[in-house]
């Protein structure tokens, strides 16, 4: 009888040893204006924060786009700007924040649509299979991209389209923008399980820019082309600026399903 406890005893000691062996620890720590240079020539920085995550659990992984000027981005490691609200979404959802500055901004475009859009879309993809894919044991289900402004139009431009198949759930938050243009080619079987969500305002209008009027123009292109969970909200008196302060609570709601 001793000697049968005694075996119990030691096959609970393996089985509590083999998970904390397999269970993946990160590749990396917390790394801010980090380069990279991707295969298409193109080189940008990137912030990646994940001193947050517990990796004995499921890992998901946001991916943020900055608007034009990538305020958001360069303020993040004075302390403040829109990541630092971003950054507890991340660690409520046990998720990698990855944050990604246009890899046109040292030519002195700041903005993530302009220019070569279909390229920048193209860096955006190898970063996120180099740096996410590549260091952590992110869930492909549990990918969610949040862009503001020209983040947003990045997204349903461009990325959306050519490089979907990088997940097989999750979802997109569009905040202050969001159109359409050409035929999408993101593989069928993942467009009726991801989630794209328009945040938009009343007043979202810039003397350049309504958000509002891309917001319904994205939704009525994804909508017929499979994307059947796709819902707009229009938050009375807000205009294209104020719509940031929504941003990571709203991105929060839909993570959790509560949207």
């Amino acid at each position: 009888m001793v000697i049968r406890k005694a075996g119990v005893f030691a096959v609970a000691l393996l089985t509590i040893f083999s998970v904390l062996v397999m269970t993946p620890q990160p590749a990396s720590a917390t790394q801010l204006h980090a380069p990279f240079s991707a295969s298409n020539g193109m080189s940008g920085n990137y912030h990646v924060i994940d001193d947050h995550v517990d990796y004995s659990r499921p890992v998901g992984l946001i991916v943020q786009l900055h608007g034009d000027g990538a305020g958001e981005f360069q303020n993040y490691p004075n302390g403040h700007g829109k990541l630092t609200q971003i950054q507890p979404v991340a660690q409520r959802h046990n998720m990698v924040l990855l944050s990604a500055r246009t890899p046109s901004f040292e030519e002195g475009d700041h903005t993530w649509w302009a220019g070569n859009g279909t390229a920048k879309s193209d860096y955006l993809a190898e970063l996120i299979n180099v740096v996410a894919y590549g260091n952590y044991p992110v869930d492909r289900s549990r990918v969610w991209f949040s862009g503001y402004s020209g983040g947003a139009e990045q997204l349903t431009y461009h990325f959306l389209s050519r490089h979907l198949g990088l997940v097989s759930g999750g979802g997109a938050l569009m905040t202050g923008g969001g159109g359409a243009r050409g035929l999408l080619n993101s593989p069928l079987q993942t467009r009726p399980n991801f989630r794209l969500h328009w945040l938009t305002g009343t007043d979202d209008r810039t003397a350049s820019f309504c958000g509002t009027c891309a917001a319904a123009t994205g939704i009525a292109h994804y909508v017929p082309q499979g994307f059947i969970r796709s819902t707009i909200d229009v938050r009375q008196g807000y205009d294209h600026y104020e719509l940031q302060g929504l941003e990571a609570g709203v991105l929060d709601q839909l993570i959790s399903g509560a949207i």
